[in-house]
C-alpha cells in the first residue's frame, strides 16, 4: 500500500533475525522512507528526504508483550539508548526500534555477545515451537487426506486437492525456517567460542 507521504510494507522475521530487519530498514531510508510504526510483521513508513541512516533493531526482554509499551522500565532503557547516541522510534512488542545518522559515532547498544545470543535464542524458540506445532497439525491433516481418505475423491475433489497443496507449501516453508534456526544456533556457539560477533541473518 503506497501514498504520497506513508508507505505500508510486510516483513516477515524472526527476533535472530534482527540484522536482516536492520539492513532492510536501511535500504529504506535510502529510497527516502523512515520507518513509523511496526505492528509484527507490518511496517509503516513517512516520506523523507533519501539519506544514510543507520538503525538498531534491540530485543528488550524486560518488558512483557501484555505491558502498555511506555512501561516505566521500557521509558527508561529509551533513555540510556537515546544518551548513547540513538533515537527511538517505536517498539512492538518486546522489539525496540532506533535509529543514528549513519556518520555519527554512536556506542553500540549490544555489547556483550553472549547475553544478546541468550536473549535472541529465548525469544525466537516460542516463535520456532509454535511453527514446529503447526508443521505437526499440516502433516497429521495431509496425511489423513492422502492416506486415511479415498484417494480419488481427493483428485477429483479441487477444494480438497488446493487445501492438501498449500498444507504442503507450508509444511516445506516451516521446516526451512525451523533448519534455518538450528542452523543459526550452531553457528552461533561456533562463533561464540572463537570471540566472534554473532551473524544475526542478512537482507541482502
Amino acid at each position: 500500500m503506497i501514498s504520497k507521504n506513508k508507505k505500508r510494507t510486510y516483513f516477515y522475521y524472526m527476533p535472530y533475525e534482527c540484522n536482516a530487519v536492520e539492513e532492510y530498514l536501511e535500504s529504506m531510508a535510502e529510497k527516502g522512507w523512515l520507518l513509523e510504526s511496526t505492528k509484527g510483521a507490518l511496517f509503516k513508513f513517512k516520506r523523507i528526504e533519501p539519506q544514510k541512516l543507520k538503525f538498531s533493531v534491540d530485543i528488550f526482554n524486560k518488558v512483557s508483550v501484555f505491558d502498555h509499551k511506555d512501561t516505566d522500565v521500557a521509558l527508561e532503557y529509551r533513555e540510556y539508548c537515546e544518551a548513547a547516541g540513538w533515537k527511538y522510534i517505536c517498539q512492538s512488542n518486546k522489539v525496540q526500534f532506533f535509529y543514528t545518522e549513519e556518520e555519527k559515532e554512536v556506542v553500540s547498544i549490544h555489547t556483550d555477545e553472549k547475553e544478546k545470543y541468550k536473549l535472541l535464542f529465548k525469544c525466537s524458540l516460542p516463535n520456532v515451537l509454535l511453527q514446529l506445532f503447526i508443521t505437526m497439525v499440516f502433516a497429521m491433516n495431509l496425511y489423513i487426506q492422502l492416506f486415511l481418505n479415498a484417494s480419488e475423491f481427493l483428485l477429483t475433489n479441487n477444494m480438497m486437492l488446493s487445501s492438501s497443496v498449500i498444507m504442503f507449501f507450508m509444511i516445506v516453508t516451516n521446516i526451512g525456517r525451523i533448519i534455518e534456526f538450528i542452523f543459526w544456533v550452531i553457528k552461533s556457539k561456533v562463533r561464540l567460542k572463537r570471540n566472534l560477533v554473532l551473524e544475526c541473518g542478512g537482507y541482502k
